[in-house]
């Protein structure tokens, strides 16, 4: 079951976002933490098709679907691969039974994720990329919520788009390379501040995004603060 309330509230927010000046890094995880929020899925991540025709990492909700999400990219084999190249969505709910993905399977059981549902970003008859939801715990999707991932995957598409059509001065492979960095230096703040306090990394990023909030800057920029030294870790 999905709440379609919640959920057209959360497509009518993104959608007023295209008229702003937003951070299309910021926007595609705000997707994946929304999907996490209104769906049975533990995380979320977004690939985007570069100016070479290949995926490039974009966004993801922590850590670990980060790393799932490159490594996918770099064995070359994935439901979401997959999902961006036949322009249907791959529902993999139970990845132990994977058997056409032996070598992404046994990353995302290493990490934690039992079930991934990857579903294409398509604009028109174009594949432009794949929204991703991992699941710690096997098992289905239902007929509304599978539709209703389609929904923020569509959501996706429309900012990758209107971000393309917008700038059409820097690359879509630069501003996905500046998500990528700047994904770096979170996941390398998280891990010093997690070390310095004695918390899980999970407990660092809540902390580093408490601060930005309160800031009202970037959590890149708090990440970026912390390993200059400009922050009091202790």
């Amino acid at each position: 079951m999905v709440d379609h309330r919640a959920l057209a509230e959360a497509l009518a927010e993104f959608a007023r976002s295209l008229l702003t000046d937003y951070s299309i890094w910021d926007v595609l995880q705000q997707l994946g933490e929304r999907a996490t929020e209104l769906l049975p899925v533990a995380g979320a991540g977004v690939m985007v098709q570069g100016e070479d025709g290949k995926l490039r990492f974009a966004s993801a909700t922590d850590g670990r679907i980060t790393l799932i999400e490159t490594l996918q990219i770099e064995l070359g084999e994935g439901p979401c691969l997959l999902a961006f190249q036949t322009g249907l969505p791959m529902l993999v709910p139970d990845l132990e039974q994977a058997g056409p993905f032996p070598k992404f399977a046994k990353v995302a059981l290493d990490h934690g994720m039992r079930a991934v549902f990857a579903f294409p970003m398509t604009v028109g008859n174009d594949q432009i990329g794949a929204f991703n939801l991992y699941r710690e715990t096997p098992g289905v999707l239902d007929d509304e919520q599978i539709a209703a991932s389609q929904d923020l995957g569509d959501a996706a598409s429309a900012f990758v788009c209107n971000h393309r059509a917008l700038d059409q001065a820097t690359t879509l492979a630069g501003q996905l390379q500046y998500a990528l960095d700047a994904r770096v230096l979170v996941e390398q703040a998280k891990g010093m501040l997690a070390e310095r306090l004695g918390v899980e990394p999970s407990d660092a990023f809540e902390l580093m995004r408490g601060v930005a909030r309160r800031a009202h800057r970037p959590v890149r920029d708090i990440a970026r603060d912390i390993l200059a030294g400009k922050f009091p870790v202790d």
